[in-house]
């Protein structure tokens, strides 16, 4: 097989199992804080229901990112995977919010052997100038299987009972983790890991100007990401919309960010990545600004639609930044350090989000949320740091400096 039928073939079974995964995960969002609720979750302990598979994926990253510069990446999956199957069964048995949220713990713990090292994976298969329409397409088949989730969820819950979405969960997982056993090939190409231990690699992933900028975008957009899972649910159920509308709501926002990354994946190997980054965070930052006025069905549905598409235009080029410059460091713990950024802020979303509404000092947390975007994503404007280090904007090659 040559090294282009390697790459599409990886790509195809990377992005089927992480459809599936993502699927499974996905098909719990719109129950997950009223099932919170029901075992007796006050605003902050809502909030740790969502945080703990953040928390847990955070300190678990460090781990799987310095594994997969070293170890067989396949092998890593396939741990992740069968974790997340085990701990998707637990979910049928639970008698409180406390224990809904050591099952997350152990969710994220399978996570982070899962996004982070398929996007290793992805970072050192992909030729050079070419990440964006790479990650466009894995990032399509991800955000795809996080938006149907929700929306068979609707279905299932209406029609089948609380349970079902659970079921629904494991066997996802589980196709996943048979995906990745038959068809992913062990010995893939793995970039150089950087000189020195893990605390000196990770020190210069914070110290280098575009990762910097890169983890500080990533943790913001996932604060608004986390916040709004977390409270687009309640709002639509103050609004007594059925399952089913909870879902669409859901399902939108993804499915939004999967369908347009087909085509700003290429963009990003056209155009200044860091300009599409920043288009995308003015875009996500004003959709979360104007959340509190959302009252109706249709201008939720507006709303997500808009969030989605604001994600998708940033999504595939802030990847493909983190992929190129992390190839000087090992892409392992670039990729790991990415996710953990991610975790941190679907970790503190909820939880700050939680904390607002439970205090009274806002009657909405999507404004301040959204503040902390717009900020990141002005760290985007000017275009020298990014050619400082090589970054091209176009299709000729990437050289790192």
């Amino acid at each position: 097989m040559g090294y282009g039928e390697t790459k599409d073939h990886v790509l195809l079974v990377l992005s089927f199992s992480l459809f599936c995964c993502m699927m499974g995960v996905g098909v719990i969002s719109p129950i997950l804080p009223l099932y919170a609720v029901q075992m007796g979750a006050s605003g902050t302990l809502l909030g740790l229901v969502f945080g703990a598979f953040s928390m847990s994926r955070l300190f678990c990253s460090l781990v799987s990112g310095s594994m997969a510069d070293r170890l067989e990446r396949k092998t890593l999956i396939l741990f992740g995977l069968s974790i997340y199957t085990i701990s998707s069964l637990a979910y049928l048995f639970v008698e409180s919010a406390w224990h809904l949220v050591a099952i997350r713990f152990f969710n994220g713990l399978g996570s982070a052997f899962v996004v982070p090292v398929a996007m290793s994976i992805g970072s050192d298969v992909s030729e050079e100038g070419e990440e964006g329409a790479f990650f466009g397409s894995l990032q399509m088949a991800l955000f795809a299987g996080i938006g149907a989730g929700p929306l068979i969820s609707g279905l299932l819950t209406d029609w089948l009972g609380v349970q079902a979405p659970f079921l629904v969960m494991t066997a996802m997982t589980l196709v996943a983790l048979t995906g990745i056993a038959l068809w992913l090939p062990k010995g893939l190409p793995v970039s150089p890991s950087g000189k020195g231990g893990d605390l000196s690699v990770y020190s210069a992933l914070l110290k280098d100007p575009v990762l910097r900028r890169v983890y500080v975008y990533r943790f913001s957009t996932a604060l608004g990401r986390g916040s709004m899972l977390m409270f687009l649910p309640l709002i639509a159920t103050e609004l007594d919309l059925s399952f089913v509308k909870v879902g669409v709501i859901l399902s939108t926002v993804s499915i939004a960010t999967s369908l347009f990354q087909k085509y700003t994946g290429g963009l990003a190997d056209r155009f200044p990545k860091n300009r599409l980054v920043l288009v995308a965070g003015v875009l996500s930052s004003v959709t979360l600004f104007s959340m509190p006025l959302l009252r109706s069905f249709p201008a939720l549905l507006l709303g997500a639609l808009v969030f989605g598409i604001g994600t998708a235009i940033g999504a595939p080029s802030i990847t493909s930044l983190a992929a190129i410059r992390g190839r000087d460091f090992g892409t392992g713990r670039a990729m790991g350090f990415f996710n953990i950024s991610f975790g941190l802020g679907m970790m503190s979303g909820p939880i700050l989000a939680g904390y607002i509404r439970d205090a009274g000092i806002l009657s909405s947390p999507f404004v301040p949320i959204g503040i902390i975007l717009l900020t990141a994503s002005s760290f985007f404007i000017l275009d020298r740091p990014f050619r400082a280090v090589g970054i091209s904007s176009g299709r000729e090659e990437c050289v790192s400096g």
